[in-house]
Order: C-alpha cells, then structure tokens, then sequence
C-alpha cells in the first residue's frame, strides 16, 4: 500500500506525519511520568522517544498504522 504525506488541519489542530524529527519536541511534551503510567510503553529518556518513533514508522512502512503529530494552534 502507498501511503502519501498527508497534513490534515482545521482551524484549531493541526496534523502532520510522525517523522523522527520531531523526537525532541515530542519527548519535552511528554516528559511526564503520568502520561506513561497505564501505557505499554515507558518513555523516561529521549532514546526512548526514538525508539517509540522508529517502531511507528516501521509499523506505517507495513502499512498497520499511519502515525501523526498533533499540534494545538491555540497552546
């Protein structure tokens, strides 16, 4: 399956496809303990934000999922 970048924006979100650059923006959100607690996944380091990256990106590769970034226009 062919997957093209896809920006999807309303008047107050915007979404853009995960790439692995957004890794340190990502991981200075969600450097919350709380955020992770009843996920599978820990993310305490910035390599684990990369890691978690990668692993959706190889995952939107088999075309199993197609991973976006959420940005609020109002924050």
């Amino acid at each position: 399956m062919m997957l093209f970048p896809t920006l999807l924006e309303g008047s107050r979100i915007r979404l853009c496809p995960l790439e692995l650059s957004h890794a340190e923006e990502l991981f200075a959100c969600g450097n919350h303990k709380a955020i992770w607690t009843y996920l599978p996944n820990k993310v305490e380091c910035l390599e684990d934000m990369i890691q978690l990256i990668q692993n959706a990106l190889k995952s939107k590769e088999l075309g199993f999922e197609y991973p976006f970034v959420v940005y609020d226009k109002e924050l």
